[in-house]
């Protein structure tokens, strides 16, 4: 995170604020098609921005804030369309395995950091991973539409693994019960790193 802005810096984001804020909400509002969210997205997009320590010239102030916006509201929708893809999962699954209110909320917490750290790989690496994990494809299959091997697609699964597991040691604590995301997807993060060192055949 950038230094606090000085003074001057301070005054020249005002500026920004106060000449860019209206139709940057307006913007936000007819993506999204709700006011709450638009205003979310539109603080969010300011702390950014500010956190960035680029503030940029006031030619170029519009498309930058435009950048960001729009980065915002596809990850909020990639997050969306992932959490989804769980809970209907969950919806088909036998009363004996339901989850209770609090598990399902550490398994979209879970869900939220695999998100972040799959964003941090290579789109063909978190690509393997979504592949795998959502669509159940097999190696060869998942080598067939990306067009390499599938030792290929075994080493980009793990390096996707090692990722999500890096993001659950770094919130470990942070749940109710004292549990840790990895407790919430283990079962399954287990079986993928088996797949993905060659102990399950692909």
């Amino acid at each position: 995170m950038s230094a606090a802005l000085s003074p001057r810096e301070g005054l020249a984001a005002g500026l920004l604020y106060r000449d860019h804020q209206g139709w940057l909400l307006a913007w936000l509002r007819r993506r999204l098609g709700c006011g709450h969210r638009a205003a979310d997205l539109a603080q969010d997009t300011w702390l950014r921005l500010i956190v960035s320590g680029r503030l940029p010239e006031p030619a170029q102030a519009r498309a930058f804030l435009l950048q960001i916006a729009r980065a915002l509201v596809i990850d909020g929708h990639r997050r969306q369309v992932l959490e989804q893809a769980w809970l209907q999962h969950l919806a088909v699954q036998p009363e004996a395995l339901a989850l209770s209110a609090e598990q399902q909320a550490v398994l979209l917490q879970s869900l939220r950091l695999i998100d972040r750290a799959l964003q941090a790989l290579p789109p063909r690496c978190r690509d393997t991973f979504l592949l795998s994990r959502l669509e159940g494809l097999s190696y060869r299959e998942i080598a067939g539409r990306q067009g390499c091997a599938p030792a290929t697609v075994r080493a980009d699964m793990l390096r996707a693994l090692q990722a999500c597991h890096a993001a659950f040691d770094g919130a470990a604590g942070g749940l109710p019960d004292g549990g840790t995301v990895g407790d919430a997807v283990g079962d399954t993060a287990g079986d993928a790193a088996d797949d993905a060192t060659g102990a399950v055949a692909p």
